[in-house]
């Protein structure tokens, strides 16, 4: 089980949607296919039930990185073109 402390670094999942503005296919393509996705948490180890969590440090550091990627792409000649990520 989490902790109350832990609890508080914690977010859910929309949360994870508003603060990336990532669709929740988004989400889970990624969870999927990026290697540098933060490694989501289980409110309840070992259930099927529980609902996942995210890591805020980690979340904030994944989007950093994928707004730098945008930038490269950008500075790169790519224009506004958004990244995917590749499988």
């Amino acid at each position: 089980m989490i902790s109350a402390i832990d609890e508080a670094q914690l977010v859910t999942a929309q949360k994870f949607y508003a603060l990336s503005c990532i669709s929740r296919a988004g989400l889970h393509r990624a969870m999927r296919d990026d290697p540098s996705f933060p490694k989501p948490l289980r409110t309840i180890p070992g259930s099927n039930r529980s609902r996942l969590r995210f890591r805020l440090t980690e979340v904030l550091a994944w989007i950093e990185g994928q707004q730098q990627l945008t930038t490269e792409a950008r500075v790169a000649g790519f224009g506004t073109m958004s990244i995917h990520l590749s499988r």
